[in-house]
């Protein structure tokens, strides 16, 4: 995500360079697996958390209603960038590109329902597989139930850290882009994490 800018009352513009943007997931990502979301946003005690690392790390003096309305832009992007990929199987990837490699007839015709993705087709959406973790609910029932804020036996990190050891499982690859869109699901990493 290049940047976006925010004026908040007694703050200065909210710029969201490259570097900025990683942090600031990678902090969000961390409270989602510490149980500290309550539905579709973080909660009192994530924001509280997340706002201390960030603004310390970055010196910035960024507060809740930025951080609030940078989660709510970037899951807009992530939410088209699901859209666009949901259900699709048989996509090369792009290693230059970080994007889907699909023909001019796939592109057109998702394009046609899809406007805004266009700028997927130049680049992909940058941590899609962190966004994944911080938008992508689990929505099974019963015994086999979970969400965000019932914890984790075992993170989508140790699943990726087990795949990394398989032979032709190279970043972006289409054995990647299964493996990690199978392993957002509790149960599944508990599977394969299981296995010896």
């Amino acid at each position: 995500m290049a940047s976006e800018g925010e004026v908040t009352q007694g703050k200065s513009k909210t710029i969201w360079d490259p570097p900025t943007h990683e942090k600031w997931i990678d902090l969000a990502v961390e409270q989602v697996r510490a149980g500290n979301r309550n539905g579709s946003h973080l909660s009192k005690l994530g924001w509280k958390i997340i706002i201390e690392k960030f603004n310390l790390a970055t010196k910035r003096n960024y507060d809740r209603k930025q951080m609030k309305n940078h989660w709510d832009n970037v899951k807009k992007e992530w939410q088209l960038w699901d859209s666009l990929l949901r259900g699709e199987t048989g996509l090369g990837w792009d290693i230059q590109r970080q994007t889907v490699d699909a023909p001019d007839e796939w592109w057109d015709a998702k394009l046609r329902k899809y406007l805004d993705a266009a700028k997927f087709r130049v680049r992909g959406l940058e941590h899609s597989f962190k966004l994944d973790e911080l938008y992508r609910d689990v929505t099974a029932t019963g015994a086999r139930a979970w969400a965000p804020t019932s914890g984790s036996l075992c993170s989508v990190q140790e699943v990726i850290d087990k795949l990394v050891t398989l032979p032709g499982y190279e970043p972006m690859s289409p054995l990647f882009k299964v493996g990690t869109s199978l392993f957002t699901k509790k149960a599944n990493r508990e599977i394969l994490v299981a296995l010896k």
